[in-house]
């Protein structure tokens, strides 16, 4: 058993959620300032996951975290794990989640390290706090995360302490690579994120095994879902009201499998959501659903109301078609609409009767499900991440 520090995204819900739908709730410990410890004996997919930054694999439980101490062990580990080579300049760098260490002691216990790593012959450079944690660009640019790099990660745990060593670090740049550079995009019809679709695949699926399993997105859009579940070596099945969507999502599935000499299958059609008969089978759901007509600012309480009306109709019309078709115990995930007000989140109101549909909504352990909301501070309609399976 192996244990990883996961450090979360901007909304660690998300990040939990996720860890708990792919390896299971036994093998997940939330800890404090946005940390999750993980427990297992599988390989992690680290580049699946959306809502986690860095997993850094535990190396040994800190009793204190004074700097002599820390030293000696970062020391000693550097020395039995990255044996000295000519010529070779071994880059370290720590980042201190546990709201411990300053700055400044970060930075004297870096320059401490690289003294006794010296003394026994090692080139070594150390990448400068510019605060507590480094960032992902200096982690990268750095090659932290290569073979002769490193960075040691402080994290807190239930008062304690564990010291870990990065073996992933998220690739900001890729995302925005695969996003921006796609050759369709259509901002009237929302910028789903690459790593929100991750987020969604992940809460739709298990780790079962990718192939020969197919998901389905019955509002693709411009492809986001299709793409990132293609990359994870699913076969994408998509659908959409418009057949300009389906255009789009088409000619962004070929750019992605020749700029990344990626191949998966794939198959598209113009279809309504609420009516349309695909084709089988089909083993995950995995979609960002209509949002409703965007919103600069709130609109009246009677107007608001009308607008979740018209769009919880058409979700109601939308699950019934899709568990006509779907065989039992099939998982979902939709991201639905989520208007935020002054007084709180309105949902719609079918996910209080989505029982009677024939579905179970699934709970986590580790988080609230009515906190899969996506949303920025000043952002009306934000994203709700509903997790479903057919009875």
């Amino acid at each position: 058993m192996t244990q990883y520090v996961a450090v979360l995204g901007r909304q660690p819900e998300f990040g939990l959620a996720e860890l708990e739908s792919l390896l299971g709730a036994n093998a997940v410990t939330a800890l404090p300032n946005g940390l999750a410890l993980v427990s297992t004996s599988q390989s992690i997919p680290y580049a699946r996951f959306g809502a986690i930054i860095k997993f850094a694999k535990v190396v040994a439980a800190v009793k204190s975290v004074a700097p002599n101490s820390l030293c000696t062990q970062i020391a000693e580990y550097l020395l039995n794990q990255y044996p000295y080579q000519s010529g070779v300049k071994l880059k370290i760098g720590i980042s201190d989640y546990s709201n411990t260490l300053s700055t400044r002691s970060l930075q004297a216990l870096g320059l401490s390290i690289k003294k006794i790593l010296k003394k026994n012959g090692y080139s070594v450079r150390v990448v400068p706090n510019k605060s507590t944690k480094l960032s992902t660009a200096q982690i990268i640019h750095n090659k932290l995360t290569h073979e002769h790099g490193a960075e040691f990660v402080i994290g807190s745990s239930h008062g304690s302490h564990l010291l870990a060593i990065n073996t992933y670090e998220q690739d900001i740049e890729a995302y925005t690579a695969r996003d921006q550079a796609r050759p369709m995009r259509d901002a009237r019809v929302g910028m789903l994120p690459p790593k929100l679709a991750q987020t969604i695949i992940n809460l739709a699926t298990s780790l079962v095994t990718a192939e020969r399993n197919t998901i389905l997105d019955p509002f693709c859009g411009t492809g986001v879902i299709l793409q990132e579940a293609g990359l994870m070596g699913y076969s994408v099945y998509g659908t959409d009201l418009e057949e300009r969507m389906v255009r789009y999502s088409r000619d962004n599935i070929q750019w992605l499998q020749q700029s990344h000499h990626v191949r998966f299958e794939w198959f598209l059609e113009v279809g309504d959501a609420a009516s349309h008969k695909w084709r089988q089978p089909v083993d995950f759901i995995a979609a960002e659903s209509y949002l409703g007509r965007p919103l600069s600012s709130l609109p009246s309480r009677s107007e608001l109301m009308d607008i979740v009306q018209n769009v919880n109709t058409l979700h109601k019309k939308v699950l019934k078609n899709l568990h006509a078709q779907l065989a039992p115990e099939t998982r979902i995930c939709l991201a639905v609409p989520a208007w935020q007000t002054p007084s709180g989140y309105v949902s719609l109101p079918i996910l209080d009767q989505i029982d009677k549909m024939g579905y179970n909504q699934l709970v986590f352990s580790h988080t609230n499900a009515h906190n899969l909301i996506y949303a920025r501070s000043q952002q009306i309609v934000g994203r709700q991440l509903v997790v479903l399976q057919k009875q």
